[in-house]
């Protein structure tokens, strides 16, 4: 990183340690920190403790019968979107992609402060451990 590159980070940060230049706020409604990369660096947004969910019911629908005997069968259905907050002047809401994917479906990219993890970072065993950025 040149001297001029790093100086301007450093504006950068200081800037928004001051809560200047701030164009939004994000308020996460998932129960997890997001770890969101930005080159070298590592930004950690802690969860708001408000978590965006979907209603959500199982039902039993028979059982398989397997080499490990039988299986019981249960259907997932998904309803309305819980514990999102209406729009808020300067604020973006990240949500879980299940939940995003829902408010496609429903409101037609009506709420462009809601938005998901992108371009995730996957560790060894496949876990998301980060992402790149964030989006519809």
């Amino acid at each position: 990183m040149s001297t001029r590159d790093l100086y301007k980070t450093l504006i950068r940060i200081a800037n928004e340690l001051a809560g200047e230049d701030i164009e939004h706020h994000i308020v996460n409604l998932t129960p997890h920190a997001l770890n969101l990369h930005r080159g070298e660096e590592v930004v950690t947004i802690p969860p708001s403790g408000k978590l965006a969910r979907l209603s959500h019911s199982v039902d039993h629908v028979g059982s398989i019968r397997t080499q490990y005997g039988m299986i019981d069968r249960y259907s997932s259905s998904y309803g309305e979107i819980e514990g999102l907050p209406e729009p808020s002047d300067k604020v973006i809401y990240v949500v879980s992609g299940l939940v995003r994917g829902e408010l496609d479906k429903i409101k037609k990219g009506q709420r462009p402060d809601v938005l998901a993890i992108k371009k995730e970072i996957r560790n060894e065993k496949g876990h998301t451990v980060g992402a790149w950025g964030i989006g519809h």
